[in-house]
Protein backbone atom coordinates (compact mmCIF):
# COMPACT_ATOMS: atom_id res chain seq x y z
CA UNK A 1 0.00 0.00 0.00
CA UNK A 2 1.05 3.56 -0.46
CA UNK A 3 2.35 5.45 2.57
CA UNK A 4 -0.47 8.02 2.44
CA UNK A 5 -3.09 5.25 2.43
CA UNK A 6 -1.44 3.60 5.43
CA UNK A 7 -1.48 6.96 7.24
CA UNK A 8 -5.19 7.52 6.51
CA UNK A 9 -6.17 3.98 7.47
CA UNK A 10 -4.13 4.12 10.68
CA UNK A 11 -5.78 7.40 11.65
CA UNK A 12 -9.26 6.06 10.84
CA UNK A 13 -8.74 2.91 12.91
CA UNK A 14 -7.23 4.92 15.77
CA UNK A 15 -10.20 7.28 15.80
CA UNK A 16 -11.76 4.67 18.10
CA UNK A 17 -8.77 4.71 20.48
CA UNK A 18 -8.67 6.76 23.65
CA UNK A 19 -4.89 7.02 24.17
CA UNK A 20 -1.72 6.88 22.12
CA UNK A 21 -0.89 3.63 23.95
CA UNK A 22 -3.63 1.96 21.94
CA UNK A 23 -3.61 4.20 18.85
CA UNK A 24 -0.01 3.52 17.83
CA UNK A 25 -0.33 -0.30 17.92
CA UNK A 26 -3.68 -0.07 16.10
CA UNK A 27 -1.93 1.84 13.33
CA UNK A 28 0.80 -0.80 13.13
CA UNK A 29 -1.80 -3.56 12.89
CA UNK A 30 -3.63 -1.75 10.08
CA UNK A 31 -0.34 -1.51 8.21
CA UNK A 32 0.20 -5.26 8.42
CA UNK A 33 -3.41 -6.09 7.50
CA UNK A 34 -3.44 -3.76 4.50
CA UNK A 35 -0.08 -5.07 3.28
CA UNK A 36 -1.56 -8.58 3.23
CA UNK A 37 -4.33 -7.51 0.82
CA UNK A 38 -3.22 -7.66 -2.85
CA UNK A 39 -2.29 -4.11 -3.88
CA UNK A 40 0.07 -2.03 -6.01
CA UNK A 41 3.33 -0.61 -4.66
CA UNK A 42 5.32 1.91 -6.68
CA UNK A 43 8.80 0.78 -7.57
CA UNK A 44 10.68 4.05 -8.01
CA UNK A 45 11.60 7.10 -5.99
CA UNK A 46 9.60 9.96 -7.66
CA UNK A 47 6.11 8.62 -6.87
CA UNK A 48 7.37 7.66 -3.44
CA UNK A 49 8.46 11.23 -2.75
CA UNK A 50 5.07 12.62 -3.80
CA UNK A 51 3.22 10.00 -1.77
CA UNK A 52 5.50 10.62 1.20
CA UNK A 53 4.82 14.35 1.13
CA UNK A 54 1.06 13.78 0.96
CA UNK A 55 1.25 11.33 3.86
CA UNK A 56 3.38 13.67 5.96
CA UNK A 57 0.96 16.53 5.31
CA UNK A 58 -1.94 14.34 6.43
CA UNK A 59 0.01 13.31 9.53
CA UNK A 60 0.67 16.97 10.39
CA UNK A 61 -3.02 17.81 9.95
CA UNK A 62 -4.01 14.95 12.27
CA UNK A 63 -1.51 16.18 14.87
CA UNK A 64 -3.10 19.65 14.79
CA UNK A 65 -6.66 18.33 14.74
CA UNK A 66 -9.21 18.06 17.53
CA UNK A 67 -8.23 14.45 18.37
CA UNK A 68 -4.43 14.17 18.25
CA UNK A 69 -4.76 10.48 19.14
CA UNK A 70 -5.52 9.93 15.45
CA UNK A 71 -2.04 11.24 14.67
CA UNK A 72 -0.59 8.38 16.72
CA UNK A 73 -2.61 5.88 14.70
CA UNK A 74 -1.52 7.60 11.49
CA UNK A 75 2.10 7.40 12.64
CA UNK A 76 1.69 3.72 13.48
CA UNK A 77 0.21 3.14 10.05
CA UNK A 78 3.06 4.89 8.29
CA UNK A 79 6.17 4.13 10.38
CA UNK A 80 6.83 0.67 8.88
CA UNK A 81 7.28 2.24 5.45
CA UNK A 82 10.21 4.25 6.78
CA UNK A 83 12.39 1.17 6.34
CA UNK A 84 11.21 0.87 2.73
CA UNK A 85 12.00 4.54 2.06
CA UNK A 86 15.45 4.22 3.64
CA UNK A 87 16.01 1.04 1.63
CA UNK A 88 15.65 3.00 -1.64
CA UNK A 89 18.80 4.86 -0.61
CA UNK A 90 20.59 1.76 0.70
CA UNK A 91 20.46 3.16 4.24
CA UNK A 92 18.79 0.01 5.55
CA UNK A 93 20.13 -3.40 4.64
CA UNK A 94 17.40 -5.51 6.25
CA UNK A 95 13.63 -5.16 6.44
CA UNK A 96 12.16 -5.78 9.91
CA UNK A 97 8.40 -5.35 9.51
CA UNK A 98 6.74 -8.79 8.99
CA UNK A 99 5.07 -7.95 5.67
CA UNK A 100 8.28 -6.39 4.37
CA UNK A 101 10.66 -9.22 5.27
CA UNK A 102 8.50 -12.10 4.02
CA UNK A 103 7.29 -13.37 7.39
CA UNK A 104 3.74 -12.39 6.37
CA UNK A 105 2.47 -12.26 2.78
CA UNK A 106 2.68 -9.01 0.81
CA UNK A 107 0.87 -9.81 -2.46
CA UNK A 108 1.12 -7.42 -5.39
CA UNK A 109 -1.26 -6.46 -8.19
CA UNK A 110 -0.76 -4.54 -11.38
CA UNK A 111 -1.24 -0.78 -11.33
CA UNK A 112 -4.97 -0.28 -12.05
CA UNK A 113 -6.47 -3.06 -9.90
CA UNK A 114 -4.07 -2.17 -7.10
CA UNK A 115 -4.77 1.55 -7.42
CA UNK A 116 -8.55 1.09 -7.23
CA UNK A 117 -8.20 -0.89 -4.04
CA UNK A 118 -6.06 1.83 -2.48
CA UNK A 119 -8.54 4.51 -3.53
CA UNK A 120 -11.31 2.49 -1.89
CA UNK A 121 -9.35 2.14 1.37
CA UNK A 122 -8.42 5.84 1.33
CA UNK A 123 -12.03 6.86 0.64
CA UNK A 124 -13.46 4.69 3.40
CA UNK A 125 -10.81 5.94 5.81
CA UNK A 126 -11.50 9.58 4.95
CA UNK A 127 -15.26 8.98 5.30
CA UNK A 128 -14.69 7.47 8.76
CA UNK A 129 -12.51 10.40 9.80
CA UNK A 130 -15.16 12.85 8.59
CA UNK A 131 -17.73 11.00 10.66
CA UNK A 132 -19.77 9.89 7.66
CA UNK A 133 -20.19 6.35 8.99
CA UNK A 134 -19.49 4.17 12.00
CA UNK A 135 -19.96 6.65 14.84
CA UNK A 136 -17.36 6.77 17.60
CA UNK A 137 -19.63 4.98 20.05
CA UNK A 138 -20.58 1.67 18.53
Amino acid sequence: MYFSVHVLAGAAAASYASTFYTALPVGLVTHALLDMVPHHDYGSIPPGVIDGLVGLLALALFAMGPRPVTAWGAAGGGIPDLEVFLGYFNLVKRQWFPTHNGLLPHPQRSFWPGLWLQLLVAGLSAARLLGLFLPRSL
